[in-house]
C-alpha cells in the first residue's frame, strides 16, 4: 500500500518518529508538572532528561536503521495509550 507513492510503512515510520521525537522534547524540557510526574512515580526530579534522551535515540534509531519491523507494536502501544488516556480525561 501507497500514499503518494510512498510505502505505508516509511509512512508509519516517519509518524512513529515524531512521535518519540515530540515527546523526547517534550520530557527533556520537563516543563510544569512533568517532573512532578516523574517525581511522583518515584523517579528522581531529573529523570524526566534520561527519559527525553532515551526516546530522542528512538526516534533516530527508526530512522537510521529502517527497521519498520518494530512499527506495529509501537503503533499498538500508542493507541492503547491514547485509549488509557482518554479513559482518564473522562
Amino acid at each position: 500500500m501507497t500514499l503518494f507513492g510512498i510505502p505505508a510503512a516509511t509512512l508509519l515510520a516517519w509518524l512513529l518518529t515524531l512521535a518519540f521525537l515530540g515527546a523526547g522534547v517534550v520530557n527533556a524540557l520537563g516543563r510544569g508538572t512533568i517532573k512532578d510526574d516523574f517525581v511522583r512515580w518515584g523517579y528522581p526530579r531529573w529523570w524526566n532528561l534520561v527519559t527525553g534522551a532515551l526516546e530522542v535515540a528512538a526516534a533516530a534509531t527508526v530512522v537510521r536503521c529502517k527497521d519498520y519491523g518494530h512499527v506495529p507494536p509501537s503503533i499498538g502501544l500508542t493507541v492503547l495509550s491514547m485509549l488509557d488516556l482518554a479513559l482518564i480525561i473522562k
